[in-house]
């Protein structure tokens, strides 16, 4: 029997163990996502052996492929009694179609993929996002210039435990001028775990100022040796400019050692897509639900 618990700031070492050997390009599979989104998604996270296992509050229940060293499907089997304790079915959530296959062919068929458009990771390649070069990239390219030209006292910083308080200043700022967007609360939890932990969850992140105020800034994380992943961006949209500055200089100061860098999903909203799309993505990481036939 699994004993899930809520995550602990105490859990990081453990758990990026454990993730470290799967080294998957989910951005699921990182401590920060499951520890800020805690409330929201009821995360519960457990460890099995050298394997992390996770559920969440998703369709009224579902269930985290293993990740880790170790034989997985021992986990799943332990998935399916906690899920028949609770009577709920056996779901898999952020499930990748490799993951998809290896439950088709170890569980003979028995599981259903649903594979969904909106909550694929978009993955670009870290050269391609500091570089920007080509047609095209063009429209960035000009959106910096702009930027540059109306803004020429702009500076970048690093995020720091000095800088920090800026940074949630700037968001409130931003939570008043885009007021009419749905879910902001759960954001502003999420963003706010990341301000008060910044340090202990081994994040690191990225602003831009101008006339020495803090105009946009970037949080994100390792997701494995070869790929980093971006939980937060925000910058004033009136400021033209400012998401692909903030952007491109923190890609450029910070990540030009991943080879990868992961922007997270889209959840439908179709700006946010547009948004995404426009940097050429070097991959979509797919991802969706995978159930079991024989549950309840």
């Amino acid at each position: 029997m699994i004993e899930f618990r809520e995550p602990r700031l105490e859990d990081k070492q453990w758990v990026r163990e454990l993730l470290a050997y799967s080294e998957y390009n989910n951005s699921e599979y990182s401590f920060g996502l499951n520890y800020i989104w805690r409330r929201l998604l009821q995360k519960g996270i457990a460890r099995h052996k050298d394997l992390f296992l996770a559920k969440s509050n998703l369709r009224g229940g579902a269930y985290l492929f293993p990740a880790g060293t170790g034989d997985w499907q021992e986990a799943i089997e332990l998935y399916r009694e906690d899920a028949k304790k609770n009577g709920i079915p056996l779901r898999l959530y952020s499930v990748t179609p490799e993951m998809a296959e290896l439950l088709k062919t170890q569980y003979d068929g028995q599981f259903t993929y649903e594979p969904l458009r909106y909550a694929a990771d978009y993955v670009y390649r870290s050269t391609d996002l500091i570089e920007l070069k080509g047609r095209k990239y063009h429209g960035k390219r000009n959106h910096i210039s702009r930027f540059e030209t109306n803004n020429p006292d702009w500076s970048y910083e690093d995020i720091t435990a000095q800088n920090l308080s800026e940074c949630r200043d700037m968001f409130e700022k931003w939570l008043v001028e885009n007021q009419d967007k749905e879910g902001l609360e759960d954001e502003r939890l999420a963003l706010y775990d990341s301000f008060d932990h910044f340090e202990e969850l081994g994040f690191q992140g990225g602003l831009i100022r101008t006339g020495g105020q803090v105009v946009a800034f970037t949080i994100g994380e390792e997701l494995t040796k070869d790929c980093f992943v971006l939980h937060f961006e925000k910058a004033f949209s009136h400021i033209q400019g400012a998401y692909p500055m903030i952007n491109r200089e923190f890609a450029a100061r910070r990540l030009s050692g991943y080879q990868y860098i992961n922007r997270e999903e889209d959840m439908n909203i179709p700006g946010l897509r547009k948004s995404k799309m426009s940097y050429q993505p070097a991959m979509l990481v797919e991802r969706g639900y995978a159930l079991f036939g024989d549950t309840l």
